[in-house]
């Protein structure tokens, strides 16, 4: 069940089981709450990676950078990060949506959608120009929206389970892949 701006203000506000912070209740809607882009993007160094070997990631070169303002180049990609750190107890579930507005600008943006129970950290961001110009992004801008799931029980703690991304206070790459079928 799509948790509603009620149940999420009760969860959030009254007994604090889903954090967000910064949080501000202006960034609630009915269903979602907005999630704003920070300073901080990865991008793959296409200039020194001829290939991307889901293999071996060893050999892929990426930059780092902080800026309040990034140009996003036509059928570009690069990694954002949410300002919100979020934490979800182990009932509820997240998803990330793009917003519409931004989608009828050619932005895709888009996360791994799922955040799994029991997550904490910073939301990081898949971004992508589909339009055939460029797209300039501001710090702090609405970027992307968190829609909830309350499970029909319990999920083991995401915590627990020592997620990869846990407590992802930077944007990190993976290190591997490792769903390959032996």
């Amino acid at each position: 069940m799509i948790l509603s701006d009620r149940k999420l203000i009760e969860l959030i506000e009254k007994h604090k089981v889903i954090k967000i912070e910064p949080y501000s209740r202006e960034y609630l809607d009915d269903v979602s709450y907005e999630l704003h882009l920070s300073s901080e993007f990865v991008s793959i160094d296409y200039l020194n990676t001829p290939v991307i070997d889901v293999g071996d990631l060893s050999k892929l070169k990426y930059k780092r950078f902080n800026s309040d303002k990034i140009v996003v180049q036509p059928h570009h990609f690069v990694l954002g990060r949410s300002l919100e750190w979020v934490e979800l107890p182990s009932n509820i579930t997240a998803f990330v949506s793009g917003k519409s507005s931004l989608a009828r600008l050619g932005l895709q943006v888009h996360a791994a959608a799922l955040i799994h129970p029991g997550s904490r950290g910073h939301v990081v961001l898949e971004i992508f120009n589909h339009n055939n110009v460029p797209i300039i992004l501001r710090k702090g801008m609405a970027i992307a929206q968190l829609v909830f799931f309350e499970n029909n029980e319990p999920i083991e703690d995401y915590a627990e389970r020592k997620g990869l991304y846990l407590n992802q206070k930077r944007i990190e790459l993976p290190r591997e892949i490792s769903f390959f079928v032996q």
